[in-house]
């Protein structure tokens, strides 16, 4: 009991102090911190509280129209999801994967059914709008490895390497193997934006993807080229630790499903264009 009044005068408080500046009322901040004291965990710090209230102030309307089928915006909400998990797939090059079997409109369908399945469990956490990300492409990766199990071709990398990050096959080269370099992107891309947001995927995309350099990285996304490198190291660092990238590799070590992650080893200029900032 100690503990649970405790958590929520703390939740009270964290309100009070924020909600000033939304300009809540009395019986605004007294819904708010009934709903937050929810979705604590049993341990956590002042920080995590503060992201917690930032996140339910910024996302819990939009969370209870997608939950509530009765909700007077619910068909709304859905229809605009809808549309912007299209615009998800593309982006991620999920809707290239996709064979005769499956059309994006339909992988949309799967995915935007996945999420409305997956939304009450959703925990402020995050941004909505990131978490849903992670839960979409994932999703969508589902169904293309189910697809593709029986006829995907691969050339493994080792992810303990340094050099493990790897550039999707040429254009010209096995279309099987291309995919399956795309799809390696796609959830490369999942893993960045569901630790670090929408912005690490831009920096990695521009980095990986487009061989910018570091300087010009840092004058699209607002940051010095020495943070740029930083960011990337961290980057790098998560991807090789990753469990679900380590398991990728064990699949296709033991030959079991889904069948090994088709890539192209990337050659050394990476590293020398690592510390480029000129």
């Amino acid at each position: 009991m100690a503990d649970s009044y405790n958590a929520q005068a703390r939740c009270a408080e964290m309100v009070a102090t924020l909600g000033h500046a939304w300009h809540l009322t009395a019986a605004q901040e007294a819904a708010y911190v009934q709903a937050i004291v929810a979705y604590l965990p049993e341990q956590y710090t002042d920080a995590q509280l503060q992201r917690l209230v930032w996140y339910y102030h910024l996302d819990h309307q939009e969370v209870q129209a997608l939950c509530d089928d009765q909700h007077p915006r619910y068909q709304d909400a859905w229809m605009q999801w809808h549309a912007q998990v299209a615009r998800i797939l593309r982006s991620v090059n999920l809707d290239w994967l996709t064979d005769a079997a499956v059309d994006l409109e339909d992988l949309a369908q799967l995915a935007v059914d996945a999420l409305r399945q997956s939304t009450a469990s959703y925990r402020f956490n995050s941004r909505f709008s990131t978490w849903a990300y992670t839960v979409i492409v994932r999703a969508a990766q589902h169904v293309i490895r189910k697809q593709r199990a029986a006829k995907r071709t691969a050339t493994l990398v080792s992810l303990d390497s340094a050099t493990a990050l790897t550039s999707p096959a040429d254009q010209s080269t096995d279309p099987e193997a291309n995919a399956s370099a795309r799809e390696l992107i796609a959830l490369i891309n999942s893993i960045l934006a569901q630790q670090g947001g929408l912005r690490w995927v831009e920096i990695f995309q521009l980095w990986f993807h487009e061989d910018q350099r570091l300087v010009d990285i840092g004058r699209q996304v607002n940051l010095s080229p020495s943070r740029v490198s930083i960011l990337l190291e961290h980057m790098r660092i998560l991807l090789r630790q990753h469990p679900e990238l380590i398991e990728w590799h064990g699949w296709a070590k033991d030959g079991t499903e889904p069948p090994p992650i088709a890539v192209k080893a990337h050659g050394s200029q990476r590293g020398s264009r690592e510390n480029d900032t000129e």
